[in-house]
């Protein structure tokens, strides 16, 4: 599909996130050479395995956290059928320091809400899972939260600004900040240029 087949497709479904999209166009010039590679949905692909809860993203994002995607992956399909935290700890597959984030995340009680997430801190869970489990769970089209920690993201703001090496949360925030428009969708772009570019 090509980028004005996308962005048609975008505007007849979701014109919050449209106008979002072009928005930040017009105000960050440097995605404009990235603009066919714009997501069709504000939020992550959902796919069979996806969490559907707040406690679930939270254990679905400590498994991917600083891992390959398809070792993340693996990690989630072992832990999503977990219920206890002798289960994490007995595990054979999880790291010991994933071991230790996720066996205080199972105990996480099944109804937490995102209310509750932004007023209790939960260890694995920084920037990055706070703006992940924002974006697929709050409802809202874009936000301002932008995954600066995360290494697909740094990535892409490395491609989209041309840095000679990845930069770091704290340059990289430096870059997000200076953003106009809803920040999400720099954060949107970023990690598809680090998927599809």
């Amino acid at each position: 599909m090509n980028t004005v087949h996308r962005l048609n497709y975008i505007a007849n479904v979701n014109p919050e996130y449209f106008s979002y999209i072009m928005d930040f166009l017009e105000n960050n010039n440097e995605f404009l050479p990235y603009s066919h590679l714009v997501a069709l949905e504000p939020t992550n692909a959902k796919h069979e395995h996806f969490p559907t809860t707040i406690k679930q993203a939270i254990l679905y994002y400590i498994c991917f956290a600083g891992v390959r995607s398809e070792f993340g992956q693996k990690l989630w399909l072992v832990v999503k059928d977990m219920a206890t935290k002798e289960q994490v700890l007995a595990s054979t597959v999880i790291s010991p320091k994933k071991k230790e984030y996720l066996s205080k995340a199972i105990q996480i009680q099944d109804d937490f809400t995102l209310e509750m997430l932004k007023k209790t801190k939960i260890a694995g869970i920084g920037v990055s899972g706070l703006a992940f489990i924002h974006k697929n769970f709050s409802g809202e089209a874009a936000s301002d939260l932008v995954e600066y920690t995360d290494i697909g993201i740094l990535s892409g703001l490395q491609k989209v600004y041309k840095l000679t090496t990845r930069p770091t949360p704290k340059e990289a925030l430096e870059i997000v900040n200076k953003w106009k428009g809803k920040k999400s969708v720099g954060n949107m772009f970023c990690s598809q240029v680090y998927h599809y570019a």
